[in-house]
């Protein structure tokens, strides 16, 4: 799936790179214009370790060359693995995506609104296995977050995970999906501005003053999406993989589908 706008994608590449300043970058092509290409040169300092080998000898990735003193990208887009960390305000709760987002949403429900304070909350939501807890910065080894028990819109509830010490709330788990997928609080990324919402949901309830964009790569809807819609075999396999897999646990324990609350 796509990152949103063209310009965000690169942004999203840099972000995974480490190449946050400006003063790290030394050139990048088709910014704007182009989704599925994109090259850039920097300072071969700046290389991330995940993309040299472990004796950092050799890069494991086409397409990235290295040529006195400056690293040559050919091709950023096809850098597939994940590489972007967030946290808490503290740092106390650290972690590492593994991969891209399933689907990227912005809920406008009113529940959304009094949980946050704001006036609509983005969630990028993951396979639970690709959120990686790191180590925090202020203590040894990986810190846990806590679990707290929330209400939410549909009355089932919500699994929301907060830092203990500074209660950020980092991710939700909710009912329909389980403990299978992580809605991510894009704020808490290091860098939250690389995903813009694939989906604009419950916009019925959205306060007067925000304007919806119209691009929204799969839409905006009044409530939940149907989800055969968006997470359907033929719309997107990578979303369906992961559908599936939760149908059939669900199905094993006697339980209801589905990706919402």
């Amino acid at each position: 799936m796509s990152t949103g706008s063209p310009f965000n994608r690169v942004e999203y590449v840099l972000a995974r790179l480490s190449l946050t300043s400006p003063h790290d970058i030394l050139w990048v092509n088709n910014t704007r214009t182009s989704q599925e290409s994109c090259s850039i040169i920097f300072p071969s300092g700046r290389i991330p370790t995940f993309l040299l080998s472990s004796d950092q000898s050799h890069t494991l990735v086409s397409g990235l060359l290295l040529l006195n003193g400056f690293a040559f990208l050919l091709d950023a887009m096809n850098i597939q693995d994940g590489g972007l960390e967030g946290g808490c305000t503290c740092r106390y709760i650290r972690y590492r995506l593994a991969s891209k987002p399933l689907i990227v949403h912005c809920c406008h429900c009113t529940w959304c609104q009094r949980e946050t304070g704001s006036a609509f909350v983005i969630n990028a939501l993951f396979p639970a296995s690709d959120v990686i807890h790191l180590n925090g910065e202020h203590e040894e080894g990986k810190q846990e977050p806590v679990i707290v028990n929330t209400p939410s819109l549909s009355g089932k509830g919500q699994r929301i995970a907060r830092c203990p010490k500074c209660h950020v709330a980092l991710w939700s788990n909710y009912p329909g999906a389980g403990s299978a997928i992580r809605f991510v609080r894009v704020g808490t990324l290091d860098s939250p501005h690389v995903f813009v919402p694939d989906a604009h949901i419950y916009a019925r309830t959205k306060v007067p003053w925000v304007e919806i964009p119209k691009d929204a790569e799969v839409g905006v809807f009044e409530e939940f999406y149907d989800t055969e819609m968006v997470w359907g075999k033929d719309v997107d396999e990578r979303r369906f993989k992961v559908l599936e897999g939760i149908r059939s646990r669900r199905a094993a324990a006697g339980g209801v589908d589905g990706t919402s609350g």
